[in-house]
């Protein structure tokens, strides 16, 4: 499968140069014009007037709406990271609330739900993002895996699994589920400890 034209486009204009504040505004109204109506409302005629560019303008960056919205996705999505500081249930947890705050984002999460679902029939589209995700996803489960193995901890060759299921819980969270506080503390704990659900507070008491 070809890769899409925003690809190909990069490729070709490496050495163009550009103006940086007029392309963010461009991609920055892409992602604004694709949150409020999906990909069924994106249009370049939309996304010029949120701009106030020209047509012309546009074209000379990007070969349509769709290859805007995933170049602007992919540049301006702040992705959430694992960070080990020592205590890997408390590390997960705030983990997990981060993604959750990061889904709820009025335009970034918006468009990642909607990307999301466009890129079941754009999967080429999806390649390079698929590609970065892949990597932090990589290095976070390392990271993961490695603390909970320093902290004595079981399950260390489950990381995958964690971050999986934290991932889950925190979409479904944004959307019209939520979870609770006390609920997402009790997941994370159990998932950690590697134990039955009705044990892991107790455990994890008892380690002090």
């Amino acid at each position: 499968m070809n890769a899409p034209a925003e690809v190909a486009s990069l490729k070709r204009r490496r050495g163009r140069p550009r103006d940086a504040a007029l392309e963010a505004r461009l991609l920055t109204s892409c992602l604004e014009v694709l949150a409020e109506g999906g990909f069924s409302g994106l249009t370049v005629e939309r996304i010029c007037e949120r701009a106030e560019i020209t047509k012309k303008t546009f074209y000379l960056r990007w070969p349509s709406a769709v290859d805007a919205a995933y170049a602007a996705f992919g540049r301006y999505i702040s992705v959430v990271e694992f960070t080990d500081t020592g205590d890997a249930v408390a590390d997960v947890l705030r983990l997990a609330r981060q993604l959750i705050e990061w889904f709820q984002q009025p335009v970034m999460g918006q468009c990642y739900r909607f990307i999301l679902a466009e890129t079941q029939v754009r999967p080429a589209y999806a390649a390079h993002l698929l590609a970065d995700v892949t990597l932090r996803r990589d290095r976070d489960r390392a990271e993961l895996a490695a603390a909970m193995k320093r902290q004595g901890l079981p399950g260390a060759d489950r990381a995958d699994l964690v971050l999986n299921a934290v991932n889950g819980v925190a979409f479904n969270a944004s959307l019209v589920w939520g979870t609770s506080e006390a609920d997402l503390d009790y997941l994370v704990r159990a998932l950690i400890l590697g134990e039955p659900f009705e044990r892991a507070n107790e455990t994890l008491d008892s380690r002090g």
